[in-house]
């Protein structure tokens, strides 16, 4: 998905609700893999699966820092998949002669 994440591939990144967790945390601030394990009911390992599924969706980016992995949320992440909302908007509009 490096090329470019679509809305339905976002929507399969957080179609886990363990992905939607992290990504939520991340939404608060950024962090290394086992701040985010902590209290989830998951191993480490399947925290760091998890954030690769969704960096491969472009949803996360990881830094370096020192002896960690720190991530944090790209800020256009989401925007493939409000522009696929917007589009299945515009076309059921379309369908509908503009009624809703």
């Amino acid at each position: 998905m490096q090329s470019g994440a679509t809305g339905p591939a976002i929507l399969d990144a957080l179609g886990d609700p363990i992905r939607r967790l992290i990504y939520q945390r991340l939404s608060r601030r950024p962090s290394n893999v086992t701040n985010l394990a902590k209290g989830v009911p998951v191993s480490r390992s399947a925290v760091s699966h998890h954030l690769r599924v969704l960096r491969d969706a472009l949803l996360v980016d990881v830094e370096v820092e020192g002896r960690h992995r720190v991530y944090s949320l790209r800020r256009e992440g989401l925007e493939p998949l409000q522009g696929w909302i917007a589009e299945i908007g515009a076309a059921r509009a379309a369908a509908s002669g503009g009624r809703t």
